[in-house]
């Protein structure tokens, strides 16, 4: 089972998930389905085995395929072509070196010149050159997994038909559906497993909550990058 599930099977011992490869990424996977796996190797070696012995076997396996942490450089940007380095703007290729849990589903393409998206922008913030840029500056945040560094978060307020929604579409699109939480103030303060969410996120989403009185220590420490329960 190791040798043939070596490259392409990992245990994830902080989330306690497991993840199976698929093309340049990983991607979580049930247990259930990794007993699946493994029980056809069990059964032939041993022509028998108990459910009991399984999950021997399967705790095993979580000790000998567990891992330290994904590759998590700010810089380094997976796409469906590549790895873009953020700072030199070049793209390099996949290589062992590299474990990532998510991608951006596109490709990177440095000749775009995304006309509908600069008209958006322009509409947006009446040509207001600094808000323009703040919303530019968020949206590399968010592929640069930046925002504990920064130590900020955006609100985004004002009346209907301003593209407020739009943004948020936008933001979403550039990432994978793993790399985004949904959530309310309430619950992420009030439910203790809400948090959990947080652990893989590159974008936390915030919606449209009623008033809310209490604390925010979540919020406050998600944003200031500190340990979280």
């Amino acid at each position: 089972i190791l040798k043939t599930c070596h490259h392409r099977l990992l245990y994830d011992y902080r989330a306690s998930n497991w993840y199976w490869k698929e093309g340049d990424t990983w991607h979580p996977m049930d247990e259930e389905v990794v007993r699946a796996i493994v029980d056809p190797s069990v059964q032939l070696l041993r022509r028998s085995s108990s459910v009991s012995y399984i999950t021997l076997v399967m705790q095993l396996l979580e000790e000998k395929m567990r891992f330290i942490e994904w590759h998590n450089h700010p810089l380094d940007l997976p796409v469906e072509n590549g790895v873009v380095d953020l700072e030199s703007q070049s793209l390099k290729n996949y290589s062992l070196r590299y474990r990532f849990n998510w991608q951006v589903p596109f490709d990177y393409d440095m000749d775009q010149k995304c006309p509908a998206f600069k008209k958006y922008l322009k509409d947006c913030t009446k040509g207001d050159k600094e808000l323009k840029g703040l919303i530019q500056a968020a949206m590399f945040a968010v592929l640069a997994g930046m925002g504990p560094k920064l130590q900020v978060f955006l609100e985004l307020c004002g009346p209907g038909g301003t593209g407020k929604s739009l943004l948020v579409r936008v933001l979403e699109g550039l990432l994978d559906s793993s790399s985004i939480m949904s959530t309310d103030i309430k619950s992420l303060e009030d439910n203790r497993f809400e948090a959990i969410g947080l652990l893989n996120a590159r974008l936390a989403l915030i919606n449209d909550s009623p008033k809310y009185g209490g604390e925010l220590s979540v919020l406050k420490a998600a944003t200031g990058g500190d340990l979280i329960r």
